[in-house]
């Protein structure tokens, strides 16, 4: 029988090893949709190896925890940090669902 009470919760951040596991993971976070899927995803990722690596050596994320909004809502501040810390920049794409731009 297993005994529940000795599971450890799944955190997704201690699986994201590199800048480009970030970047993979919040991608397909924001394909999702699921806004609150989306800041668990974020939260993850300011929790990561990466991301702390970068806080510890003075990088644009050394503060941007504080800058996570108290209502569990990142901020497109956060959103463009998080970005530019990954040499990456945030990017809307056509898709082909209804209601499109095309």
């Amino acid at each position: 029988m297993i005994n529940y009470q000795n599971l450890k919760n799944f955190d997704a951040a201690e699986y994201l090893e590199t800048k480009e596991d970030v970047l993979l993971f919040l991608n397909e976070a924001f394909s999702s949709r699921d806004t609150d899927h989306i800041v668990s995803a974020v939260e993850s990722v300011l929790r990561s190896k990466p991301v702390r690596a970068m806080q510890g050596s003075g990088g644009n994320l050394k503060n941007v925890e504080q800058t996570f909004g108290e209502d569990r809502k990142p901020t497109l501040q956060t959103l463009i940090c998080i970005a530019e810390a990954l040499n990456s920049q945030l990017g809307l794409f056509p898709t082909d669902c209804t209601g499109a731009i095309s």
